[in-house]
Parts: structure tokens; sequence; C-alpha cells
């Protein structure tokens, strides 16, 4: 998942910092509130954003976008390449090597997230 975002930054990034760092930010919340069988609140939220933190010459520089498309891809490399320009930190930074993870905790449900808003809606209802 996300792979091919992903390597589009990094080959972006190849020829033009000497380190990359992604964060991808991604996450959706449903709920609602039921008073007397009517709807008094409801708040359905779906968000994504990728984050690079770039090494340039030894500075860092961030850069943050929430459109997922390759032109927004290489926009957040060279705002991040040059937003390092104006970082004063005199001493060098070396990006850690984290280790892959071998137990990756799965927290997403597949089948919940089929369950349309109509149905979780009712079952808060039914409730």
């Amino acid at each position: 998942m996300y792979e091919q975002e992903f390597q589009t930054i990094f080959n972006h990034a190849r020829n033009l910092v000497d380190d990359i760092e992604i964060m991808l930010v991604s996450g959706n919340s449903f709920s609602v509130r039921i008073h007397e069988q009517q709807i008094e609140a409801f708040n359905y939220n779906d968000s994504k954003g990728i984050g690079v933190r770039v090494i340039k010459n030894g500075k860092v520089g961030y850069a943050y976008t929430e459109e997922f498309t390759e032109e927004a891809f290489r926009l957040i490399v060279e705002e991040a390449a040059e937003n390092s320009k104006f970082n004063e930190e005199s001493d060098p930074v070396i990006m850690a090597d984290y280790p892959d993870v071998d137990n990756k905790p799965n927290v997403y449900s597949k089948e919940l997230d089929l369950v349309p808003v109509e149905q979780k809606i009712q079952y808060a209802k039914d409730l």
C-alpha cells in the first residue's frame, strides 16, 4: 500500500537531496450520537497526507502535502530541499536507520470498513 507513491518521491529526491525520510499519515473516523431515534450528532472524516524530511548539504528541511499527485510529490521534495537552506542548525544531521518490524499489528478491519454509513447509523439506533 502506497509503494508507488513512495517510489515516485524517492525517484524525484534521488539527485536532489542527500537523504530523505517519508512519513505517511492516513486515517478515518466515524461517530454518530442518537437521541430518541434521531441523529443528534454525526461525524465522518477521511484524511491522508505525506510529509518528507530531507537532508541536503548537512541541513534538514521539511514539507507536507495532502494532495496525492505526482506533481505534489515533486513539489514537496523540492520545497523540503529549499527549506533546508534556512535551517541554522550547525551540527550535522544523520537519519536513523530503522529496522524492519517483524510483528506488525493488525489494526485495520476491511470488513468493518465495508459496512455502509447508513447501516452503522441503524446499529446505533438499535442500541
